[in-house]
Formats: C-alpha cells, sequence, structure tokens
C-alpha cells in the first residue's frame, strides 16, 4: 500500500498536495500510459510533513496533518490569550498602585499644610492678642502720665477708664473673630482638596477600569475570532476526508468484488494415458477414487482430473462422491 506525504507547493498556496509513493519500487517494463493512471505526484516544494506508512487496510488520514496544525494554532490563541490578559492585568496593577500612592501621598500633605496653617493661624492671633494687651497697658501709662503733667493726681475718670477698657475688649474680639474666620476658611479649602483629591482619584480609577475592560474584551475578541476560524476548517477536514476514505474504500471493495470465469484445459493427453493405464475406462467405476488420489499426489489439479471424468462420460454424482474429500466439487 502506498505511502501518504503532504507536500507545499512554492505557489503560496496553503492547500496540501498528495504525493504517492511506492515503498518498495521496482523498475517499470512497460511504456504503456496507464502505470501513469494510477499515481498522483505532488508538486515541487519542500516536504512540509511525512506521512507514517499505512497498515493493513487501513488508510493513513491525511486529515491528521491540519487537524494538529489547527488544533495547535488554536492551543496558541489561547497561550497568546493567557499571555495578553496577564500583561493586561500587570499594567492594572502597575497603574492602580501609582494612583493609590499619589492620591495617599496628596491625602498626607493636604492634612500637613492644614496642620501648619493652623498653627499659623493660632500664632498669629496669640500674638495679637499679646500686642492688644499690651497696648492697653501703654494707654494706661500714657494716661496717668499726662494727667500727673496737667497736675490730676486724683487718677482717670471713671469714663476715660472704662472706655480704654471697651477698647482693649473689642481688640481681643476682632483678634478671636478673625482668627475663627480663618480656621473655617482653612477648614473649607483643606475640605475641598480632600474632595477634589478624592474625585480626581475615583475618575481615574473608572477610567482604568474601563481601559482594563476594554483590552480584556478585545483580547478575548481576538482569541475568539482566532478559533471561530479555524473551527469550520477542522469540521470541513473531517466532512471531506470522511468522504474521500469512503471512495478509497468503495474503490478497492469494487476492485475486491471483480469476478472472472475460470477456464479448463480439457484435452490433457497424459491424463488420459494415466487413466487408460490405470483401467480407469473400463466399466469398474470403483477405481475412480483411487485414480483420484494418485493424481492429487503427484501434484495434478484434482478439479481438472474431475473435469475430465465427466467429459468422458462419468456421471457427475458419482464424481462429487469421490471430491468430497477435496473440499471441491463441479
Amino acid at each position: 500500500m502506498p505511502n501518504v506525504n503532504l507536500m507545499l507547493t512554492d505557489s503560496g498556496s496553503n492547500v496540501p498536495k498528495a504525493r504517492v509513493k511506492n515503498p518498495n519500487p521496482t523498475p517499470s517494463k512497460s511504456t504503456s500510459s496507464s502505470g501513469s493512471a494510477r499515481r498522483s505526484s505532488g508538486g515541487g516544494g519542500s516536504t512540509a510533513a511525512a506521512a507514517p506508512a499505512s497498515t493493513g487496510d487501513t488508510y493513513w488520514d491525511a486529515s491528521s496533518v491540519w487537524s494538529d496544525y489547527l488544533n495547535k494554532m488554536m492551543a496558541a490563541a489561547d497561550a497568546t490569550y493567557s499571555s495578553n490578559m496577564n500583561s493586561i492585568a500587570n499594567a492594572y496593577n502597575a497603574s492602580r498602585n501609582a494612583l493609590n500612592a499619589n492620591h495617599n501621598m496628596t491625602m498626607d500633605r493636604l492634612a500637613s499644610e492644614n496642620d501648619r496653617s493652623q498653627r499659623a493661624i493660632g500664632r498669629d492671633a496669640d500674638n495679637s492678642q499679646r500686642q492688644a494687651y499690651i497696648n492697653k497697658m501703654l494707654q494706661d501709662r500714657n494716661l496717668r502720665q499726662q494727667m500727673s503733667a496737667l497736675g490730676m493726681n486724683g487718677g482717670a475718670s471713671e469714663s476715660t477708664s472704662r472706655s480704654l477698657a471697651n477698647n482693649y475688649s473689642n481688640a481681643r474680639n476682632q483678634i478671636d473673630t478673625q482668627r475663627n474666620a480663618s480656621l473655617s476658611d482653612l477648614a473649607n479649602t483643606y475640605e475641598n482638596n480632600v474632595s477634589n483629591a478624592l474625585q480626581a482619584y475615583n475618575e481615574r480609577m473608572a477610567a482604568l477600569e474601563n481601559t482594563r475592560m476594554s483590552l480584556e474584551q478585545q483580547a478575548r475578541a481576538a482569541r475568539d475570532s482566532m478559533q471561530a476560524s479555524f473551527s469550520p476548517q477542522l469540521n470541513g477536514l473531517a466532512v471531506s476526508n470522511g468522504d474521500y476514505m469512503n471512495l478509497l474504500n468503495q474503490l478497492v471493495a469494487n476492485q475486491q468484488a471483480f469476478a472472472y470465469n475460470p477456464t479448463a484445459a480439457v484435452n490433457a493427453p497424459m491424463m488420459a494415458t494415466a487413466m487408460q493405464g490405470a483401467g480407469v475406462n473400463s466399466p469398474d467405476y470403483s477405481r475412480y477414487g483411487a485414480w483420484l488420489s494418485q493424481q492429487a499426489m503427484r501434484g495434478a489439479d484434482v478439479t481438472q482430473a474431475a473435469q475430465y471424468l465427466l467429459n468422458q462420460g462419468v456421471d457427475r454424482g458419482t464424481i462429487n462422491q469421490f471430491l468430497q474429500g477435496y473440499g471441491v466439487s463441479i
């Protein structure tokens, strides 16, 4: 049975051509063109895959080469998909970690700046309070000196003292009011900055998630598209190869079913002489069996010997009785 090798042509086509080889080639003795009708020759090119020799009555399935190739391509699509998904995951995790780090650092800096401003507001207000007190004491001293210079030793009038006290109290209240206003503005600024930072973080995290999902969807679509393009080809191989194998088997069955009419040599003078010498032509038919046994032992064709007896007029039933031991009949 011939081997089948898949060949790839140099024309750029990916369709394999079958080359049939005789595993035990012998020189051809005929120049008839009929021999070429029994062989299929492939085009030029390098051998892509060598088929194993067919054994017994089983044909080698040539489509297994392409099936293996397509299965490997589908596996490669899975491997590429896994690699892409890993790359996407790594890029996503790196970006997410960077966003988290930047956000946390911003939160820390905002809190630090808020604390610094709070302390600055407190120091400023405290300094102003001390300055207001100093101013009040200076005003009391200056007032006493002025009154002494005018010869007024009785001290400041009640209304003057009350006026100085009111001025001092108003100064303190203004300082406290400004302190509180500054602290309130600072708190609002801090909260706004924190809110804006968190909003920016959430927006970028959402964009990152969308990018990740989009890339993953593209990776899945690429894999599915590639594998979907291979599936019909695999199914087509199974169908077309099945039809081809059925055709080959039918051809062999047709060849096996061929029947011919057997021939027989009815003019065997040597056999006739042997029969005459053995006295077989005499009416004593009891010697037919002995004569047939002698012919078989000498290597003669028992069927031809029986045919000769039939031509000599011996009854067919009688002949078949002697032929039972040889498993034949005429």
